[in-house]
C-alpha cells in the first residue's frame, strides 16, 4: 500500500495534536527502540519506571503505564511504516510476526 500518503496524513495529524505528547516510530521497531523513544520524551518518572521494568512483559508494562500514572495525559503514539518492517509473510501471504 505504498504511495497513498500515509506518512503524510501522519504528519498533519501530529502538526494538528500539538498538545499531545507526541511519540512517533518510524520502521522496524522491537522493544529496545520502543523503549528509547519513550526515555526520550516522556517526563513522567513514574511511568518510565515502570514502562522499563524488565522483569514483566512489556505488554503488561503498557496497561498499568496508560492506566496508573499516564491516565488522562495526551499522548499520540504513530507508527510510520510500521507494516513494511515488523511482519514477516507466511506462504499463504499471512502475518506470522
Amino acid at each position: 500500500m505504498g504511495r497513498l500518503g500515509k506518512s503524510s496524513v501522519a504528519v498533519r495529524l501530529c502538526e494538528r495534536m500539538s498538545g499531545y505528547l507526541r511519540l512517533v516510530w518510524v520502521g522496524r521497531i522491537d522493544e529496545i527502540e520502543f523503549l528509547r523513544v519513550i526515555n526520550d520524551k516522556l517526563e513522567n518518572s513514574e511511568a518510565r519506571k515502570i514502562l522499563n521494568d524488565g522483569g514483566t512483559p512489556l505488554k503488561m508494562r503498557l496497561q498499568i503505564a496508560l492506566k496508573g500514572p499516564l491516565a488522562g495525559a495526551p499522548i499520540l503514539f504513530v507508527f510510520d511504516d510500521f507494516e513494511q518492517q515488523n511482519f514477516d509473510l507466511a506462504a499463504d501471504n499471512s502475518c506470522i510476526k
